[in-house]
């Protein structure tokens, strides 16, 4: 496993590959603690829960699913208000980007792969496959057993996506275009998702 110098140089020699100036941040320590497999599967079924939610899909059968697998609790008080009421419809629109921090989580959990150039968008269709059954239900399986990725791949995608985050938060301030293999907005949810899988987020509603 590399040290989080090393990591932090990769990161940077990375950005400069990719023809972008790295940002002065901090070495990342290793964190305290990771979230463990079966919180992150909870985190992947309250996401999917959401998705389905604000793609039109009936609310009280996708709480009632949550309920029986017992992960109810494992969503957010915003996310069971989602559920439960509904929000606007801008808000809505936003949480349908977070298909972007829940295939980085997946991609954790070893149930797809994930390019590190963030500009190919989360394979929903896959989504469907690992997360619901035909009938549009949710799946309990991701539950059984889950196993997260060795440790060294986890925290080399946490660097890369906290400096490259930077870089795509500094070029938006500078009113900057990023190169075209790069969306800010994949970056930005990914960014998310390991900020939270790596506990540098109290919570994940931020």
């Amino acid at each position: 496993m590399q040290t989080p110098e090393q990591r932090k140089a990769l990161s940077e020699k990375q950005l400069k590959q990719l023809g972008l100036t790295p940002i002065s941040l901090p070495v990342l320590a290793r964190p305290a603690k990771i979230h463990t497999a079966a919180d992150t599967a909870a985190r992947v079924l309250a996401l999917t829960a959401i998705q389905k939610a604000v793609n039109g899909d009936e609310r009280p059968p996708i709480v009632a699913a949550l309920k029986k697998l017992n992960v109810w609790a494992s969503a957010t008080e915003y996310e069971k208000f989602v559920l439960a009421e509904g929000d606007d419809d801008a808000s809505e629109t936003a949480l349908s980007w977070q298909t972007e921090a829940l295939w980085a989580l997946l991609w954790t959990l070893n149930r797809v792969p994930m390019t590190q150039l963030p500009s190919i968008f989360a394979d929903l269709q896959k989504c469907r496959e690992v997360l619901v059954d035909n009938n549009s239900n949710l799946k309990g399986n991701l539950l059984e057993k889950p196993a997260l990725r060795a440790e060294a791949e986890i925290l080399d995608a946490r660097d890369w996506y906290y400096r490259l985050y930077a870089v795509a938060e500094d070029a938006a301030k500078q009113k900057q275009a990023l190169p075209s293999n790069l969306n800010a907005d994949i970056i930005a949810e990914r960014h998310h998702a390991f900020q939270w899988l790596c506990g540098d987020l109290e919570r994940w509603d931020t």
